[in-house]
């Protein structure tokens, strides 16, 4: 079989689209409401249909937006220093309140935990069931945009402002344990590329494949031109997702590193986030101007 994608859903950038998650058989957007500006919602569809099944309020600017694996959970980091946990089932949601700046990242993890990193230069663990603050890691001196979340070595990794390493903590004390080293330029994302191995990409135009154990790089892949603004893997660890600000979205062999598929020139502007639905089978793409498109990928 040839490696193709094919276009499947394309939303209203009227909408001004800042978030979109893939979850098994729905996704949700973060969008601002066409009729008012200081309407925020979260609009969920079934990934198969694209039929509109339900529509939260959440009173804020979502930065980042989550679904559990079971689609039972969804997860917002919000502009108003805030994470939100909806319920799918009853319909009902509960903040987490203890940052004093933008939350950038909200991830599930073990134990019912929820993992959150903020503009205040913080990363907290929190209770699931109770909304409480657990731990809050050792402060750093940047903004944390981004989190991956090991249940194997237990250890977070995150991504900061104005930082060209990858910095590493351990979960269960909140200390920074160390730091992966390499890029030339500011690292924007990180995603787990399988279960052994990391993927990030920077300002210096590369995806990196890193250890998770050693922390060191195994490989480089440099056929951006400009920033890498998203990455993403499939769920067998095969293939890489990027998305840059060279307006350019490539799906590369993390065996060699080889460009397998690329869409180019996007008329609506630069890629901001770019991922792979958990059976591989779609990708969501978000552009800086609020526009999302959905596309049905095959893989060889």
């Amino acid at each position: 079989m040839n490696n193709t994608i094919q276009l499947a859903k394309e939303i209203d950038p009227s909408f001004k689209c800042s978030a979109v998650a893939l979850g098994q058989r729905v996704f949700v957007t973060a969008i601002r409401s066409p009729r008012n500006q200081f309407e925020h919602l979260l609009r969920m569809h079934s990934l198969e249909t694209f039929e509109l099944i339900h529509v939260w309020e959440t009173g804020s600017y979502a930065n980042c937006v989550w679904i559990s694996k079971d689609d039972k959970t969804i997860f917002v980091a919000c502009s108003d220093d805030t994470g939100r946990v909806i319920d799918v089932t009853t319909k009902k949601s509960m903040s987490l309140i203890g940052h004093t700046g933008l939350v950038l990242w909200i991830i599930p993890c073990e134990d019912n935990d929820i993992l959150t990193c903020s503009a205040d230069k913080t990363i907290r663990r929190w209770n699931r069931s109770t909304g409480e603050c657990i731990r809050t890691f050792t402060r750093y001196d940047k903004w944390i945009y981004s989190i991956l979340y090991d249940e194997t070595t237990k250890r977070v990794f995150s991504v900061s402002s104005d930082d060209d390493d990858i910095m590493v903590w351990n979960a269960e004390t909140g200390e920074k344990i160390g730091k992966m080293m390499g890029h030339n330029g500011d690292v924007n994302a990180i995603a787990f590329a399988n279960t052994a191995k990391i993927v990030s990409g920077s300002h210096d135009n590369t995806i990196k494949i890193w250890d998770i154990i050693t922390m060191t790089c195994e490989k480089t892949i440099s056929s951006h031109t400009g920033w890498l603004r998203s990455v993403a893997a499939t769920p067998d660890g095969k293939y890489i997702l990027s998305g840059s600000y060279d307006q350019t979205v490539k799906v590369h062999s993390v065996e060699t590193g080889e460009c397998v598929i690329q869409l180019h020139h996007f008329e609506s502007g630069d890629i901001r986030t770019a991922s792979f639905s958990p059976d591989g089978k779609f990708i969501a793409l978000l552009m800086c101007n609020g526009l999302v498109q959905l596309y049905r990928v095959y893989l060889a």
